[in-house]
């Protein structure tokens, strides 16, 4: 299970307007709860009561914005409405705080934050999610708690869950990757957990990310010339033949470098590279 908890103080009035809202406000938070889709059926968003009295504006409530028809001008608005509505609706967090009452949470130059979702998300080991705030843009909220100093994990932005979610260890590296470049140029659809996943080293996963990271990032015309990666074609023998089916072979098996002589094998296909398999002792290369 992997508590999300919306964090209302990062709603204190600091959009100029109900469309600086739209544009910057509502965006980044959106693309976060799309990603707590795709990590897990068990994610769930916990929300304040406070929430529905938060200024968007000086002048205006987050509530005044969901329910006012007149606020359906704004793209935003009626794009997200669904989205917008459900942050206001169970669970609350509130009739079921986990904050022990002898916990003191407070901010770093010393304002109260007990009853709040920051110090929830703590009491949880749950990650915070807010809105577009220069207080609540880093991954990594310091706080304190009974005097002493700790960091609540905090997203704002598409992407940064994931890395949060494998950075406290709740998905392994296999889904973290998976999440991170599928959909991208790499596919995983036929990489069996034998063939791959199993078979690599904690030592290692920095180097096969960093890999994968860089061939994402080049175009099919740079993947080529990219010295680092050595992408390249690997030959059918009658000593290697065996490591892909018929198949395989008919499609173009190729190469890429993982890291030293850890190589990374598959074919692409329709803009994707499809991984089938990685030779981390460089077998497949003196076959």
């Amino acid at each position: 299970m992997i508590n999300l908890f919306l964090n209302e103080k990062s709603l204190d009035g600091q959009f100029s307007s109900i469309e600086e809202f739209c544009d910057k406000g509502i965006v980044g938070l959106i693309a976060v709860l799309e990603d707590g889709k795709r990590l897990s059926d068990q994610t769930t968003l916990y929300k304040s009561a406070a929430l529905t009295d938060a200024k968007v504006t000086p002048d205006v409530t987050y509530t005044s914005v969901v329910f006012d028809e007149s606020n359906r001008i704004y793209d935003g608005i009626r794009r997200y409405k669904v989205a917008l509505l459900s942050l206001i609706d169970d669970p609350f967090w509130d009739s079921n705080s986990k904050q022990k009452s002898w916990d003191k949470y407070e901010t770093l130059d010393g304002n109260s934050l007990n009853g709040t979702s920051i110090a929830e998300a703590d009491s949880r080991n749950g990650i915070l999610v807010s809105f577009t705030h220069p207080s609540y843009s880093v991954t990594h909220i310091k706080i304190k708690k009974n005097g002493e100093e700790v960091e609540v994990s905090n997203t704002c932005q598409e992407g940064q869950l994931i890395d949060v979610t494998y950075q406290k260890a709740f998905i392994k590296f296999k889904e973290y990757v998976e999440l991170k470049f599928s959909g991208e140029k790499l596919d995983f659809a036929h990489a069996t957990m034998a063939k791959v996943w199993d078979i690599i080293p904690p030592e290692l996963e920095d180097a096969v990310y960093g890999a994968f990271e860089t061939f994402c990032k080049r175009s099919w015309v740079e993947i080529p010339q990219d010295k680092g990666l050595g992408y390249k074609p690997y030959n059918k023998t009658r000593h290697n033949s065996r490591f892909f089916s018929s198949e395989e072979w008919d499609k173009g098996i190729k190469e890429f470098r993982i890291s030293g002589k850890s190589r990374c094998f598959g074919y692409a296909e329709g803009g994707r590279f499809y991984i089938l398999l990685m030779d981390l002792g460089h077998i497949l290369g003196n076959l």
